[in-house]
């Protein structure tokens, strides 16, 4: 359904085009030229209107929320507003990457900082790493050993059965982070200096820097 003020722009437009097949009443408004000047530009300006409309739909229940149980097929959206780039777990309101980062092994620092804050996704920033809990969350024991174990049917691409770093220090020892291994759905403690996991950015609100 289209916006009210989209509706009035378009009937708008339709009364300047009507003014160019009527001489007397364009004559009374400007210039033939300066009158298909401004029809483009207000065309140009619906255009914008109703991809950003679409774009708005695409984000609709965006609230993390972490209260839903759904099927894989009304669970991921793929979002156009990041050029199909980036998915939204409907689960939980989070972002992930469509292309989940996983060809390179990196220290913990080095994912936080220079693989997902500086991550351009459709040109856009603020990406971080997950926390432990948001990570956890993509987990799906079902699927069987030997693939990763997120929900099958899952619109993602490149998730190994490898550990991947979250952003949530170990409580009990600071220079350790937690992993989580879509090989097996454990988790576990690995050294930010000495050990080198994958990486897989998201957008949203954190929780549980430490855990």
């Amino acid at each position: 359904m289209v916006p009210a003020r989209i509706a009035a722009r378009v009937a708008l437009s339709g009364g300047l085009a009507l003014a160019l097949a009527l001489p007397g009443l364009a004559c009374a408004r400007s210039p033939h030229d300066q009158i298909l000047d401004e029809l483009a530009t207000l065309n140009a300006k619906i255009d914008a209107l109703q991809a950003a409309v679409a774009d708005v739909a695409d984000f609709r229940g965006l609230a993390q929320s972490w209260d839903k149980r759904l099927p894989v097929d009304e669970r991921f959206t793929i979002l156009a507003a990041f050029n199909n780039q980036a998915v939204r777990d409907n689960n939980t309101g989070l972002v992930w990457e469509l292309n989940a980062e996983s060809s390179l092994f990196r220290t913990w620092l080095d994912a936080k900082l220079n693989v997902c804050a500086g991550k351009l996704v459709a040109n856009q920033k603020g990406w971080r790493l997950p926390s432990l809990p948001e990570l956890t969350s993509l987990i799906d024991m079902s699927a069987p050993l030997g693939s990763a174990r997120i929900q099958p049917g899952h619109p993602f691409l490149n998730i190994q059965p490898w550990v991947y770093w979250t952003a949530t220090t170990d409580a009990d020892d600071p220079t350790a982070a937690w992993g989580v291994s879509f090989g097996t759905g454990g988790v576990d403690g690995h050294h930010k200096v000495l050990h080198q996991n994958a990486t897989w950015c998201v957008r949203g609100s954190m929780n549980a820097d430490r855990y």
